[in-house]
């Protein structure tokens, strides 16, 4: 057996063309942005060594260009690796920047500009002016958004470029990097609403067996035979496989037998020496509710309903592998890490299990206290609600609250996620729509107060939110929306489903001095007003078909002749009907108020 070399020991960056596998997908559609007529930006979002930069770095090559991109000569290509610059100043920034320039132009380009904000705006109008489009490739570009050297003028002088140039970014992290800015300001800028984000996943099936079959094959070493054993150690992660495939060439290199033939326990050692550390960031990196949904699919568990938003996250991630019942952690390897380390921790992670299952009993007697116990009963009004949580804790919220004899504001909203944080802004919003409707009854003046509590209360997290006040001596709704749907307004007399002259707003949380437009209708008897969660519309069957909106307002027609009890009932049969109990990842709400005809 005349093994030549081992062609997995490569760690960093991959450099070479011919060593990169796979992302075939995500190179088409990286070039296709770069090659529109104006070209566009997107931000590469991955876990750590993903293969973020080698891909970057594939794309770069002129070899690549060529091949991607039409009359590739027209375009110019500026590769920064901010990783080993996490300190740099905007100085430094702007002449590394005048140095690939003068690098990717051969020289030929005359560079006399200072290197500022303006020295760069004259050259970039240079260089399109002789036919060119600049693509700037910005690896570990969190570097920069947590870099207080760069400012707000800074992202606003590049998001300003790629408007009015052929300008295009091509950057990575390890997160969004709206995420990674080291102010609010920053992280709200309008200079991230130029990327369009691309993922970065682990391999599929037939990448990780490309992997493992042709460095191997080339080195006289196939190592095809053992492909599944690999997967088993290594997942589809890249990197992983690499460390297996490497612990192979490693053992046949000092007793040459065929991969197969080799004791499996050696490969694990061999391969568990590098990988330990690696399992170990994967782990601590993890929250400790993403680390108890890995354990207990080692431990041959099912997730329970709450944690559905868990593992689509760790299978988003790649740390879990297969689907429904034949889910598991990427690797076997890592399995049994993870439950050495609990072992060690169990007597910790038992108080700390008790305490999260207590704080959430807590919340969920909370959260029940704040949401109505009953529907109310009105004159002129039939009202019937439904709400069902898919978690202990949900992040819907609903209410009623009468002004007057004759006056009843009616509101519904829902917190992004789920959970004991959820649970405690939906707290926070009731207690504050209250108080505000203590001193008035302005829908305005309400979206108002009630976006500035969110702003102060959430950071990151947002809640959409709709608010109206109904009139019954009137018979009148008065009504605004912060990104929360609109709801049906079923016309009686028409018999039809009237639609909302008013737009779409932004979720409450999101700016914090945001005007939310408002809108009156008058309401005749027989009229229905049917709230609702996107829980409902996005309750999926075991098909993954979303119940939808069209079904929505097709059974809302078909039962609007009933009673709310009726329409409600209705509605709720159809629902469950299309999904046939297939397990929600939603809370679902759902409100129903008719006049009295």
């Amino acid at each position: 057996m005349d093994i030549t070399h081992n062609p997995y020991l490569n760690r960093t960056m991959i450099r070479d063309v011919k060593d990169f596998f796979g992302r075939k997908r995500e190179v088409a559609r990286i070039y296709s942005r770069i090659s529109t007529t104006h070209p566009q930006s997107v931000s590469i979002v991955g876990t750590r060594r993903i293969g973020k930069s080698s891909l970057l770095n594939f794309i770069y090559q002129v070899e690549n260009r060529e091949k991607h991109l039409r009359n590739s000569e027209q375009y110019k290509f500026l590769f920064i690796d901010f990783q080993e610059r996490k300190k740099i100043a905007l100085p430094e920034f702007f002449s590394a920047l005048f140095e690939l320039l003068s690098r990717e132009f051969h020289g030929h380009l005359d560079i006399t500009a200072k290197p500022n904000y303006e020295g760069l705006k004259e050259i970039v109008t240079h260089v399109q002016q002789q036919g060119f489009k600049l693509i700037f490739l910005f690896d570990e570009f969190d570097s920069i958004t947590q870099n207080k050297n760069f400012d707000m003028e800074f992202f606003a002088f590049l998001r300003a470029l790629a408007n009015r140039y052929d300008v295009a970014y091509i950057m990575s992290s390890g997160r969004h990097l709206q995420e990674l800015c080291h102010t609010k300001e920053i992280a709200d800028s309008p200079f991230f609403n130029i990327f369009s984000n691309l993922f970065l996943p682990p391999f599929s099936r037939k990448d990780a067996l490309t992997l493992i079959s042709e460095p191997s094959k080339e080195a006289g070493y196939p190592l095809k035979p053992v492909a599944d054993t690999i997967i088993s150690m290594a997942g589809h992660f890249p990197f992983f496989i690499q460390i297996a495939c490497s612990a192979f060439f490693e053992y046949a290199l000092d007793d040459p037998i065929p991969p197969q033939n080799i004791p499996l326990p050696e490969i694990h050692g061999i391969f568990m020496e590098e990988a330990t550390d690696h399992f170990e960031y994967i782990l601590s990196h993890s929250s400790d509710d993403q680390q108890e949904v890995l354990l207990q699919l080692v431990e041959g568990h099912r997730p329970a309903k709450s944690q559905q938003y868990l593992l689509r996250e760790l299978q988003r991630q790649g740390c879990t592998l297969g689907e429904r019942e034949q889910l598991r952690v990427f690797s076997s390897l890592f399995g049994e890490y993870i439950q050495e380390r609990a072992a060690l921790e169990e007597p910790a992670e038992l108080g700390r299990i008790d305490r999260i299952e207590q704080e959430l009993q807590d919340a969920k007697v909370m959260q029940q206290s704040i949401l109505p116990s009953e529907d109310p009963v009105h004159d002129n009004l039939e009202i019937s609600s439904y709400f069902n949580p898919a978690t202990e804790v949900g992040g819907d919220y609903y209410d009623y609250i009468p002004i007057t004899e004759t006056i009843l504001a009616v509101a519904i909203g829902d917190v992004k996620g789920h959970g004991l944080p959820a649970g405690l802004l939906v707290s926070a919003a009731s207690g504050c729509l209250h108080t505000t409707l203590e001193t008035t009854q302005s829908a305005a003046e309400v979206m108002r107060v009630m976006n500035r509590r969110v702003c102060e209360v959430t950071g990151n997290t947002l809640m959409t939110f709709c608010f109206s006040i109904l009139d019954v001596a009137g018979s009148a709704i008065t009504f605004s929306s912060a990104g929360q749907p609109f709801p049906y307004h079923y016309c009686a007399a028409t018999q039809t489903l009237v639609p909302w002259e008013l737009e779409g707003s932004l979720p409450l949380g999101v700016h914090k001095d945001f005007d939310y437009p408002v809108c009156s209708r008058s309401l005749d008897k027989g009229d229905v007003l049917v709230y609702y969660s996107d829980g409902l519309v996005e309750g999926t069957n075991r098909a993954s078909e979303m119940f939808g909106f069209e079904r929505l307002e097709a059974t809302i027609i078909q039962h609007a002749h009933g009673n709310a009890s009726d329409i409600k009932q209705g509605i709720l049969s159809d629902f469950l009907a299309h999904c046939q109990h297939h397990e929600q990842e939603d809370d679902v709400t759902l409100i129903v108020i008719k006049f009295d005809e």
